[in-house]
């Protein structure tokens, strides 16, 4: 955080850390502001305390005084995004923060407030406002084993609970009365509701129910939707469950609810698992854990307790390096043992809405806005139809003056304009098409926890994929070991049954973290391969820890009982690991030999890697080589090392030493050979991307060769020799050197690599969500597609991710599918465009035909007359009001189309097109009229009867007729179809409502019977006239349809659309 500006008033801060906000401090009211409020309020019939409610800020400034921080009870927040919110101060009498840097100042008095869940302070010392932390800041490894492992005081435990609050993810979700209010009050509704009540004391009934039943329609969809949404998330993380802790004032463990946890306090994990309700550091014992909630990844795997010894004890923990050893909240701790003491335990790190969970929940509360072209658009446009509304109501007032109608009727037909002119579904024309489609994903197996993300969708021009589990199979098959002896590569072993005594082979058994589960081995796929190809045995025996010449044994590897007699017996104990890591690349385990009693360390990671931490002599000269010729086949490479550690080094000793220290000069022993084959539905899904003009790329962590081999096989890339590469200056961590990675090197502008690259490999997951966000920044609207904890970031810094996983939703990324193929991405963007266009159609067609009634009644107006209550409520509940519906459930395109959907309002074709359709609209009411006034029968009348507009007239039943036709043409008219919809005759509720609607229609126009009366229609007898009017409605259909058309073709060759069936692959873009 930074620092107040001192050159400026004190009271305004920027806040950096977690947000950045302006915050403006408040004390108290205004006595004389505040009556000259109320005052206001009462003079404008209560439109200010509207006003208030709409702009808290401005309420706020006009009832508040800025003042110094100490004396402050409000305060206005405003985001980057420039959205305000308003927050009260509080104080907190016995503050008890973990920060370090705080801790002077607990047990004092605090100014706080909270923003977004998340509580800020007052730092005396750095004079701003800072985020409350847990113990993720400020600690060491080593404190947070010694300092905290015998728990906290009750006294302390109340005074955390008092500052952090209950540990409880607690989404609100607001009663539907709630949302009802503030639905109602949106500004929208409030004119609707003036406008309705207008209405009724005009004993204009029908059509009021009218606007009020559309009204109520929108309203209750965006209730329904609202409500589900929140139901469904809070019932995904607003859990909670009895749990043992240890207070230092007892040592007998204390039953209480996970809701009364604080940061500090010592748990117990029981051995049968547990749901995990915030995030702890394990301090003793292991646990095998299933995140798939949390991060999609399906596999369970290790995690093992925090580094006690070496200088990595000393360095700060942080749970994103240190997430082997971090169990973090939602997820499933699946077992648990004990490796010395008699329980488990683990101390609490972050709780509520401060955990990792707590913040994806944040980040789907309080979205980034939208920047999505047809909201922008919308508001344009409505602001457009809003000065259309005003030309209207001075042409109204202008000629009903002249025809001499009453000023309070002059008033109700002001209000008739403004209502038509902006209709009142228009502001569920938006999002009713994602939710039907978010209902037809669900039925497909993709489930959705941010419906907003479906129009997005819709968008997408470039697909991520990462490989292992997304591309390819997530198991990896053995194909062979390359074993290194004396620097040179031994040929290569399809079999270990003669090798199961080699280094190699020893390295394959013991270097990972599997571990039992209920009779079965679980862990990472790859290890699981390399463990089951050494032919070696996990032993299960070890249940509660196994001590073993003073040496904690993690897991014992054991040779199968049918080798040899004298090695039958031989054993190892796992002594410790250094987990693998997405940065380091490697990882490494201390083993003990059981039979020389020696302690060894063995290594396994990427082969450029590995290969740094070993001695020169024992790399092979044909490395690169013979490296080269396995991945460049698509094979998944891991190097294997192994070095005996001094006998003249304790195992105390051991432990002291840093990672680093350990991992130096060891002995190359061979390279581990494993495949991974494409799924079966990657190579057709990836072709129909391309066919859609869809960019692919590929992110990996994996080797660059092999991803090649992977791309050419799933053709993102096509089999070329004019293959350029980059080469990236990879520095190691600890080396502090270049890594050994491939020299052919080309220059290459930064845009250049994004515009052309298709693999980028060797990614770490943070440089994944930094691609994402690059590809964003370009323009693109990106889809992210991966199945695991590695994609997390990358999936939610996405337009739209999409998680493998078999949970039902992972919080990690707006979806979550369950089919575990990417033929998912290609149901997600079918649907995402589908929405698509629906919302965009529908907006047009509750655009269009509020410019057909629009029109009609400034017609109308001119000769004194007006429809009838009943001709507006048939056109606009029974044919308006259908049609929206009906078109809302069109069906998404079986097939991609290389086409973008055109959801632009604004666009040179949009505007074109609407032009040219109201230009119809106008010419065909007009020809009607004209037709009209030739007529033998017909007489013209501007006479108003006691100041009152006529109902029963030639042209408002003419209009009326000739109308409804291009209300239930326009429908057609405005229909996508293919390629983004299906074709119209499969939407079964559109078929029947064009149908039905053409036959009422039709039945009022040439025989209207009891209608005559019942909707004041004048009587016409002339069948002659009665069909034109029929006729001139199929020329206005066909006459839209084909401009539409011609237009649609124009703007394809302005902008030059020939090129678009072309791929946007190029041969060259290889990172």
């Amino acid at each position: 955080m930074q620092a107040p500006n001192r050159s400026r008033q004190k009271e305004i801060l920027t806040v950096e850390r977690e947000t950045e906000c302006t915050l403006k401090l408040n004390e108290g009211t205004d006595d004389e502001m505040i009556y000259f409020y109320y005052i206001l309020c009462l003079l404008t019939c209560g439109f200010m305390i509207l006003v208030g409610y709409w702009k808290a800020e401005w309420k706020h400034i006009w009832t508040h005084k800025r003042c110094p921080i100490s004396l402050a009870d409000s305060i206005i927040i405003k985001d980057r995004y420039n959205v305000r919110e308003l927050a009260e101060m509080e104080n907190i009498l016995d503050f008890e923060c973990c920060d370090q840097e705080t801790e002077s100042e607990n047990n004092l008095k605090k100014i706080f407030f909270e923003y977004r869940c998340i509580r800020y302070y007052w730092n005396e010392k750095q004079q701003t406002f800072l985020p409350l932390r847990g113990l993720e800041t400020g600690c060491t490894c080593r404190e947070i084993r010694y300092y905290l492992s015998n728990g906290l005081s009750n006294q302390q435990a109340c005074r955390r609970l008092h500052t952090y609050k209950q540990n409880l993810i607690d989404v609100t979700v607001k009663s539907y009365l709630h949302l009802l209010v503030e639905e109602v009050l949106n500004p929208f509704y409030v004119f609707q509701i003036f406008s309705i009540i207008f209405w009724m004391a005009d004993y204009y009934y029908y059509y009021a129910s009218c606007i009020l039943t559309m009204s109520l329609f929108s309203i209750i969809t965006t209730l329904i939707q609202t409500h589900l949404n929140r139901e469904r998330l809070r019932k995904m993380v607003a859990t909670s469950s009895d749990v043992q802790v240890i207070r230092s004032d007892s040592n007998v463990p204390q039953d209480l609810s996970s809701t009364d946890l604080v940061p500090g306090d010592l748990i117990i994990i029981p051995t049968k698992g547990i749901r995990m309700e915030c995030d702890v550091v394990l301090i003793s014992g292991n646990c095998v854990v299933n995140e798939s909630s949390l991060t999609g990844e399906s596999n369970p795997f290790l995690k093992t307790e925090l580094i006690e010894f070496g200088v990595e004890a000393d360095a700060a923990y942080n749970p994103n390096v240190h997430k082997q050893h971090t169990l973090f909240a939602g997820t499933q701790v699946l077992q648990a043992r004990s490796l010395k003491d008699s329980h488990v335990m683990a101390i609490v790190i972050r709780t509520g809405f401060y955990t990792l969970k707590g913040n994806l929940v944040r980040d789907i509360l309080y979205p980034k806005p939208m920047d999505l072209k047809l909201y922008r658009d919308a508001y344009g446009f409505l602001s457009c139809m809003a000065v259309l509304a005003v030309a209207g109501m001075i042409y109204s007032v202008a000629i009903l003056i002249r025809n001499n109608v009453s000023t309070l009727r002059i008033i109700a037909r002001v209000v008739d304009v403004i209502t038509i002119a902006v209709p009142p579904a228009l502001p569920v024309a938006l999002s009713i098409g994602a939710g039907y489609a978010s209902y037809r994903l669900k039925k497909s197996g993709i489930y959705c926890i941010n419906p907003s993300r479906i129009n997005l969708s819709g968008k997408i021009d470039l697909v991520c994929f990462d490989k292992t589990g997304t591309l390819t199979e997530d198991f990896a098959e053995f194909s062979g070991v390359r074993a290194s002896a004396n620097g040179r590569f031994l040929d290569m072993w399809t079999e270990l049954e003669g090798h199961l005594h080699d280094i190699v082979t020893t390295v394959m058994a013991t270097c990972h973290s599997l571990t039992w589960l209920r009779n079965e081995i679980c862990g990472d796929p790859t290890k699981i391969a390399m463990f089951h190809a050494s032919k070696w045995l996990l032993d299960d025996s070890i249940k509660e820890g196994y001590l073993h010449e003073n040496l904690t044994i993690q897991s014992l590897i054991r040779v199968p009982p049918e080798s040899s007699d004298n090695q039958q017996n031989q054993l190892y104990g796992i002594l410790k690991r250094f987990e693998f890591t997405s940065e380091l690349k490697r990882m490494s385990v201390i083993i003990h030999n059981d039979k020389t009693r020696d302690l060894e360390l063995v290594m396994k990671g990427a082969p450029e890697t590995v290969i740094h931490y070993c001695n020169a002599n024992s790399v092979p000269d044909d490395f690169l080589t013979i490296l080269e010729s396995y991945t460049s086949q698509g094979c998944r490479i891991l190097g294997l090392a192994h070095k005996p550690l001094k006998s003249d080094l304790s195992w105390q000793n051991i432990k002291e030493l840093s990672r680093h220290s350990l991992e130096q000069n060891m002995s190359f022993v061979g390279l581990l050979i494993l495949r991974n084959k494409l799924k079966p539905e990657t190579f057709n899904t990836i072709k129909d991307l391309a066919v859609a003009n869809i960019r692919t790329v590929m992110i990996t962590g994996d080797n660059l060769e092999t991803a090649i081999k992977v791309a050419e096989e799933c053709e993102i890339i096509q089999t070329c020799d004019n293959l350029d590469y980059l080469a990236v200056e990879d520095v190691d961590d600890d080396l502090g050197k270049p890594n050994l990675i491939y020299k052919r090197l080309k220059s290459f502008r930064e845009d250049q690599l994004l515009e052309k690259g298709a693999i980028f490999a060797r990614c770490c997951p943070k440089q994944k969500a930094q691609l994402v966000e690059f590809f964003k920044d370009l323009g693109y609207f990106v889809g992210m597609c991966g199945d695991g904890a590695n994609d997390c970031g990358a999936l939610k810094a996405a337009h739209a991710g999409i998680s493998l996983s078999e949970a039902e939703a992972s919080i990690a990324s707006p979806f979550t599918s369950k089919i575990a193929n990417i033929s998912c991405v290609i149901t997600l963007i079918r649907e995402g465009r589908a929405a698509l266009t629906t919302s965009f159609s529908v907006f047009m067609y509750l655009a269009l035909s509020s410019m057909i009634q629009f029109l009609t009644i400034m017609i109308l107006y001119w000769f004194a007359a007006v429809l009838g209550d009943l001709q507006f409520l048939y056109i606009d509940l029974f044919l308006v009001f259908f049609f929206v519906l009906a078109m809302s459930r069109a069906l998404p395109y079986p097939k991609l189309s290389p086409l973008r959907p055109n959801i632009s309002l604004l666009s040179l074709e949009t505007l074109v097109t609407v032009s040219v359709l109201i230009t119809i609209i106008i010419a065909g009411q007009a020809f009607n009229y004209v037709f009209l006034a030739v007529q033998p029968w017909y007489s013209v009348s501007y006479e108003t009867k006691n100041g009152l507009l006529k109902m029963e007239s030639y042209e408002s039943t003419t209009l009326f007729y000739y109308s409804c036709y291009q209300y239930i043409w326009l429908a057609v008219v405005l229909l996508p179809g293919p390629p983004f919809q299906e074709r119209v005759y499969k939407n079964w509720l559109l078929m029947l409502t064009l149908i039905s609607s053409l036959l009422i229609t039709t039945i009022i126009v040439i025989y209207p019977g009891q209608a005559l009366q019942s909707f004041k229609l004048k009587v016409i007898n002339d069948y002659r006239f009665k069909t034109y009017l029929i006729i001139m409605g199929l020329v206005y259909l066909g006459l839209s349809l084909m401009f539409k058309a011609f237009i649609k073709t124009m703007i394809k060759i302005i902008d030059d659309s020939a090129s678009i069936g072309s791929s946007m692959r190029p041969k060259i873009k290889i990172l």
